[in-house]
Parts: C-alpha cells; sequence; structure tokens
C-alpha cells in the first residue's frame, strides 16, 4: 500500500513540475523551441517512472524460476549539449508475500495460564536496487534511443510481521528481519522513448545485469506451523538478471 501511495505522490509532483516548465517555455521560447525543422530539442534532465519484471538468469533463474514485479525510478541529467548523461535510481521488486492464520499467545488469565487469540502471520521478501548509469543519448528529437553502462547494489530482505486480529480488524504487534543480504551489480541497458507532448514521454527499456554472490530464502520451502513458527531453507547463488521496463518519463 504505502509502495502505491508513493507512486501515486510521485506522478501528482511531475504534473506540478511539467506545469511549472510549461510556464517557464510560454516566457522563453527561445530556450525550448526546436532547434530544426525534425523536431530535436534542447537536451534536458527527465524523471522516468514505470513497472518493471525481473527475469532471473543463470544459477539464480535455475534455483528462483519466478518473474516478480515491481516499480522504479530514474532521474538524469545532461552533460550539457553532448549525448552523454548521468543518473541515479533505485528499485523495489516484491519476491515473495505468504500470509496465514495463526494463535498468537495474548498474556495469561487469572490462573496463570496462557490466552489463545487468533492472529496473521506475513513473510514477505522484498529486492532494493540503488544503481548509477552513465548513458550514451545520441538524438534528442521526438524517438530517443540510448544505452547505458549500469553499476550499483541490492539489497534481499526478508522479514515476517505478526498481526492480531480485534473485533475483526488487525493490529500489528511485531516485526522481525528474518535475512538481509547485499550483491555488489553492473552490467549495461538499452532504452527507447518516444515523445507524447512538449514534456512527457513512453519509455521501454532492458537491463542485463551481473550480481555477485548472495544468500537469500528459498521461498518454496517456506513453512509456518499453525502457532506462527517459521521454518525455510536458505540459498546461496550469483544474483544475475535481465530486468524489463515499461514507463513514461518527463522531461523539465
Amino acid at each position: 500500500m504505502r509502495k502505491s501511495i508513493f507512486l501515486i505522490v510521485l506522478f501528482v509532483l511531475t504534473g506540478f513540475l511539467a506545469d511549472a516548465q510549461r510556464d517557464r517555455k510560454n516566457k522563453d521560447d527561445n530556450k525550448n523551441q526546436y532547434n530544426n525543422g525534425y523536431g530535436n530539442r534542447r537536451r534536458a534532465p527527465s524523471l522516468s517512472m514505470g513497472v518493471q519484471v525481473i527475469d532471473p538468469r543463470g544459477q539464480f533463474g535455475n534455483l528462483y524460476d519466478r518473474h516478480p514485479a515491481g516499480i522504479s525510478g530514474l532521474f538524469s541529467v545532461n552533460w550539457g549539449l553532448s549525448p552523454i548523461e548521468f543518473g541515479f535510481g533505485a528499485a523495489w521488486h516484491q519476491l515473495e508475500n505468504t500470509k496465514e492464520k495463526v494463535t498468537i499467545i495474548d498474556g495469561e488469565n487469572n490462573n496463570g495460564n496462557p490466552v489463545f487469540v487468533a492472529g496473521k502471520l506475513a513473510v514477505k521478501s522484498n529486492l532494493y536496487t540503488y544503481q548509477a548509469i552513465g548513458r550514451f543519448k545520441p538524438m534528442a528529437g521526438p524517438i530517443q534511443p540510448y544505452v547505458d553502462l549500469v553499476g550499483g547494489f541490492r539489497t534481499f530482505s526478508t522479514k515476517t510481521i505478526i498481526e492480531q486480529v480485534i473485533d475483526g480488524s488487525t493490529e500489528e504487534i511485531s516485526t522481525d528481519r528474518d535475512k538481509r543480504d547485499f550483491a555488489l551489480t553492473h552490467g549495461w541497458a538499452a532504452g527507447l522513448k518516444v515523445r507524447l507532448n512538449d514534456y512527457l514521454m513512453i519509455e521501454g527499456r532492458m537491463e542485463i545485469m551481473k550480481g555477485s554472490e548472495v544468500e537469500f530464502i528459498d521461498t518454496e520451502s517456506l513453512e509456518i506451523d499453525y502457532f506462527g513458527n517459521v521454518q525455510y531453507q536458505e540459498l546461496v547463488s550469483q544474483s544475475d538478471m535481465r530486468i524489463f521496463h515499461l514507463g513514461i518519463s518527463v522531461e523539465f
């Protein structure tokens, strides 16, 4: 839910920024006008947002055969009028979200015996990515192909959340982090932006990434008993993957 709210707020902010840039354009047409009849514009910073799907590769693909979806954002700035850009991006993907009804202990009665109440237990595995890019974008017109060099790191994180059910509603009573590990990553990407108007573009992108060795929870081995005890096995693997991105890009 927090991820959805964050994405909505991000889209609203970009709308305000686009309006501000449009006002600036009306005041200074020489800065934002087309340079020639082919529609090549000035080069400008951009913010890309969208959804992503991961395709695990190599050893990682043999151990984890799912294709988790997520959201991402990337901000890039141009190096003057050259075709070179630099940027920083972040992404979130959900690897696993398992929920079970359990029984939890809620204190003791007057006789000193434990009181059992209904609860819910969720085991959530997430992947967080942070990376820097160097981009070569030779064209700044209505169609903008580009290639990137990418480097950064990823965090594989699994946590357990226990909620107590009270009068039909739930209240979180504990959160425990079961596993966290980091992996360095590097690779390249290719993408294409197609202009919709002066500020908004649709964007498609594919990344081919190599990742260092990482330990993560085998989501297929997760077992939760009636009292909320969690058992699982851990896997060790290189974290190579291919990532597909579809979204929008706003120029400032």
